[in-house]
């Protein structure tokens, strides 16, 4: 939540040449509603199922960047998926900065606040642990991100990889 997921991979997705694809997007267009009203009406375990059809569609053939929730991979199901599909990143914040990001959207229901998105970092980052590249995303615009991930790839900043 607020690490730059979205953006970043959208930028990400735009210099590899290949389609970008934001998990929550979908859950909003195949539910023609918003996640704020996914929550609120039929509860966060039913937003979970979505999340797990939608993800799971995915087809493999062709390569794309894709920008899950930050609760995606809290279902095995889901982690172990993706694992076997692609290359895993986590964009590490500092949770002050992830604080100041969130502060003001009325468009995460899981955020509540400081401690209750501490608790939720201190639950979900021996997961986020488990991604295969570690990028900083802290004090980095969605450019610089995308530039990292680049670099931790071998690729030259900028360049075009079409697949």
């Amino acid at each position: 939540m607020g690490s730059g997921k979205s953006t970043a991979g959208l930028i990400l997705a735009k210099r590899l040449g290949c389609p970008f694809l934001d998990i929550d997007e979908e859950i909003q267009k195949s539910e023609s509603m918003s996640i704020v009203e996914i929550f609120r009406t039929r509860g966060e375990s039913y937003f979970r199922e979505v999340e797990s059809r939608i993800l799971q569609g995915i087809s493999p053939e062709q390569p794309r960047v894709v920008a899950t929730g930050g609760g995606t991979l809290t279902i095995d199901a889901n982690c172990q998926f993706v694992e076997s599909r692609g290359l895993t990143v986590w964009l590490r914040c500092p949770l002050d900065q992830i604080l100041d990001r969130c502060r003001e959207s009325t468009e995460r229901p899981l955020f509540q606040g400081r401690e209750q998105l501490l608790e939720l970092y201190r639950q979900r980052e021996p997961i986020y642990r488990r991604a295969r590249l570690h990028v900083d995303s802290g004090n980095a615009t969605p450019e610089q991100i995308a530039e990292r991930i680049l670099a931790a790839l071998g690729q030259e900043p900028s360049s075009r990889v079409n697949r």
